[in-house]
């Protein structure tokens, strides 16, 4: 009798639970989650996609050896430790063991030495001077030399999974630079000979691995292992590539019918900003360069804007409080300086390249349609047009006085923005080069030691490019990401301005 009743009590609450269960389905969104990540169907992983979308898509898919915490903290993430010596100016990196690529190749140092040094070798212009320009030995490789372990000094093997990093000169920052997901483990065999493009799919340590690839969108699956220290998002992320009707998106990185909330970074991901090109006729006269800095009225080029702030620095407000640096808007002034220009090039339409892949955004017309009113009114005709270079052409440079670009802003280290304007940055044309002095304020700045000292180094670095008109910085940009509320229980810890974490996004 009472193992009959044990029987029954049990098959009740099966049922109860099958009930259960079957409801949470119906009230759950599913394991799926959707992103509308572009839409002129190019691919996230592309080298021309814009930062904040190729960081999310290396962090999910190629992981982090670091992330940096908006708070200046360092944590751990596919690099398990490391230590400073400053005896020999040098880190010591170690990777945790039983890292495994997405074929399941194991991830030894030898990947780890590459995954730094692979956009010095290639023949393509790269980020890689700019963040890790600092290693020793790195300025002795000519590009397109074949890469072959120990070839740079500044990189040596310590063990199956350490690497001693040695410096040219103490820079405290330089970890920080290595919490940016554009410098993770890659395949090398997925590579290209280029080292940069890929030839079919990335291929690296990520908690995500791409699955399929379409037209519409890109499939990742979460990995099985526990390569990355939280991998408690979905199991599975669909990138969209396009726009459809048919498709119901949790997140968009552009306005939605079906994406009506929004959430936004708590500091600035951006700043954009007008740079003057050093191989145009007009760019090189010190008044066009004064006519447009007296010519743009900041306020009104983001009316109504609420995620754009006005801005003359090219140091975000978040952390990095400065004195007021602008030229105050004075169109008469603009008016006379650049009726100083020689009539043949005040006469002729100039073309402005606007950082872009595929089509403008709204945004980015709305913009560029206002600055072009604005210089109409002081003489200056121009046309702007989408261009995917990240780095100018020497013949786009030569065409176009100016580019307009958003320029990431580092708030954890606001130095690397400068690195831009080194004599010797990957932007050689599309920014002022070849300033000696420059060169020597940014050399300080590196290595300054304490908040204090950097703090002071950064002013005189920010108001020595404003004050020689290296560019015109015009806003702060909020990143803002557009989503379902229906769909969408949490946005979960998001520790970057840049990067969305969507492996942190929780579905209902």
């Amino acid at each position: 009798m009472t193992a009959l009743k044990t029987s029954n009590l049990c098959t009740l609450i099966k049922s109860n639970l099958l009930v259960f269960v079957l409801l949470g389905a119906q009230m759950t969104h599913g394991s799926t989650l959707k992103i509308l990540m572009t839409k002129d169907s190019s691919s996230p992983y592309s080298e021309y996609s814009s930062g904040d979308i190729l960081a999310a898509f290396n962090k999910a898919v190629l992981g982090q050896l670091l992330t940096a915490k908006d708070t200046f903290e360092l944590q751990p993430d596919l690099l398990k430790s490391w230590k400073w010596d400053s005896t020999d100016n040098s880190y010591e990196l170690f990777l945790r063991e039983n890292l495994t690529f997405h074929d399941g190749s194991p991830v030894k140092a030898e990947d780890l030495e590459f995954t730094l040094l692979r956009g010095f070798f290639s023949k393509q212009t790269s980020f890689y001077e700019i963040y890790l320009g600092n290693i020793l030995g790195v300025d002795k490789i000519k590009p397109g030399t074949k890469f072959v372990s120990g070839l740079v000094k500044g990189v040596q093997i310590t063990g199956p999974y350490s690497v001693k990093i040695l410096l040219k000169s103490p820079n405290p920052s330089f970890l920080y630079s290595l919490a940016t997901p554009f410098f993770s483990f890659v395949k090398k065999t997925a590579l290209n000979d280029d080292l940069l493009t890929w030839k079919k799919w990335p291929v690296g340590a990520g908690p995500y691995m791409i699955i399929d690839e379409t037209p519409e969108k890109i499939s990742l699956s979460k990995r099985q292992g526990l390569n990355s220290l939280n991998n408690s998002g979905p199991e599975k992320i669909e990138l969209y590539k396009q726009d459809s009707p048919k498709v119901n998106f949790d997140v968009s990185y552009y306005p939605n019918s079906n994406t009506p909330s929004i959430y936004k970074s708590d500091e600035a991901s951006a700043i954009y900003t007008l740079f003057f090109t050093n191989q145009n006729e007009l760019s090189k006269y010190k008044d066009f360069r004064q006519a447009i800095s007296f010519g743009i009225d900041r306020d009104e080029l983001i009316k109504n804007d609420n995620l754009s702030i006005p801005t003359s620095s090219f140091l975000t407000s978040a952390h990095w409080k400065i004195d007021k640096e602008d030229k105050l808007y004075d169109l008469e002034k603009a008016k006379y300086y650049f009726l100083k220009i020689p009539l043949q090039l005040r006469e002729k339409k100039w073309k402005i390249a606007v950082f872009s892949v595929g089509a403008l955004t709204e945004e980015k017309k709305h913009v560029t349609n206002r600055l072009a009113d604005q210089f109409a009114k002081f003489g200056f005709k121009v046309e702007f047009f989408a261009s995917n270079e990240k780095f100018l052409s020497k013949q786009t440079a030569t065409d176009c006085p100016l580019k307009f670009s958003g320029r990431v802003s580092d708030n954890i280290d606001p130095l690397l923005m400068f690195a831009s304007f080194k004599s010797n940055s990957a932007y050689r044309y599309d920014n002022a080069q070849n300033d000696l002095k420059f060169d020597k304020l940014y050399e300080e700045a590196a290595k300054a030691v304490g908040t204090a000292a950097r703090v002071d180094t950064l002013k005189k670095l920010s108001k020595y490019t404003i004050d020689n008109n290296f560019m015109i910085p015009l806003y702060e940009n909020l990143e803002a990401y557009y989503y379902n509320p229906n769909s969408v229980m949490s946005f979960g810890e998001q520790s970057n301005s840049l990067t969305l974490a969507i492996e942190q996004i929780h579905l209902k």
